[in-house]
């Protein structure tokens, strides 16, 4: 029903974080734990804070807590001509802000009670049930968008400095963070370059210098970044690291120093080569090879069959000029 690209996200994995209420939140049938607050994460996630702070936190009755990004609306994610064939005309707000599912507070029996996973796999009926595809941009995100509403308490961005994994910066970011105080060299500097309507590649990170949690979401994962031969996202300098960066630049923003280095460096900074050799996608990696080899095998084939239809067209313009010799012999 979905693209290629986006069947991908259909993972099972991806809809976890909606069922640790039914996992952790609740000790009968045998289950294990009574948990009553959950902190969770991505698994593309650097953390630079204290999660105790978010665990503390109040939740003024809220099912959860997540960071509130204006910089994409609901509009982006929904298809509003389908919601409302569907009867949610008036319901929704199409320039609603959205916030990222990648960092979630959750309060447990809030989550529960206000059945938020039964809402979710509503929406999830609608969709697969619809002629045309409900939402676009992700697969578990709009289902728990349509879900909540915009009813989140709010996290400061400090908690989710995302982008960090994606390639291009759409329109309105690019023009927001021109207003932030870049010039044309500043830009040039950071080997930025502009697509036919202005948007930036690469994605230019400017929180994680005071972020507690950086999201490398996004197709340009930091394990694959180098493979990719396309430019990566840069991050300002997060201010409570050092290290000897490969790639670093410097500018002048609105009058002050702004540092700036490849955000898959941050990553590279946390993690073991254990880890590093369980993300190899092996698949991937030989795939080119396995294609090329498998179409010399196949050209092999070919020319191995014409070659085999050379000889049997030999041999039969043999045989008939054999037969033609003995008949004219026998004449």
């Amino acid at each position: 029903k979905s693209s290629r690209s986006r069947r991908s996200l259909a993972s099972t994995f991806n809809f976890a974080p909606f069922y640790l209420e039914d996992y952790l939140g609740n000790r009968t049938e045998g289950k294990r734990f009574s948990a009553q607050r959950v902190v969770y994460l991505d698994t593309d996630i650097v953390i630079l804070g204290d999660l105790a702070e978010l665990h503390d936190m109040e939740l003024s009755g809220h099912s959860c807590a997540a960071v509130e990004y204006c910089g994409q609306r609901l509009v982006d994610f929904i298809d509003f001509e389908v919601l409302s064939e569907l009867g949610f005309e008036g319901v929704y707000d199409p320039q609603g802000c959205i916030a990222n599912r990648g960092v979630l507070v959750i309060d447990l029996p809030t989550w529960r009670q206000r059945n938020i996973t039964g809402k979710i796999e509503d929406w999830m009926n609608r969709y697969k049930t619809a002629e045309t595809d409900l939402w676009k941009g992700g697969m578990s995100q709009p289902p728990w968008l349509l879900a909540m509403n915009g009813d989140w308490k709010e996290l400061g961005d400090e908690w989710n400095c995302n982008g960090l994994g994606r390639e291009r910066m759409s329109m309105p970011e690019s023009v927001a963070l021109r207003k932030t105080g870049f010039d044309h060299q500043g830009l040039r500097d950071l080997s930025v370059f502009f697509s036919s309507i202005g948007s930036i590649t690469p994605y230019i990170v400017t929180c994680s210098d005071t972020a507690k949690l950086l999201h490398y979401n996004g197709d340009v994962k930091p394990w694959i970044a180098d493979k990719l031969k396309q430019p990566t996202p840069a991050c300002r300098l997060p201010r409570n690291l050092t290290h000897d960066w490969r790639w670093k630049v410097s500018l002048r923003v609105n009058c002050e120093d702004w540092v700036f280095i490849k955000c898959q460096e941050v990553w590279s900074m946390f993690i073991t080569n254990r880890s590093i050799i369980g993300l190899r996608d092996l698949e991937s990696e030989w795939r080119e090879e396995e294609l090329t080899w498998a179409a010399n095998i196949r050209g092999d084939r070919r020319a191995e069959e014409r070659r085999k239809l050379d000889r049997e067209k030999a041999y039969l313009a043999q045989e008939e000029e054999r037969k033609k010799q003995e008949d004219e012999e026998e004449e």
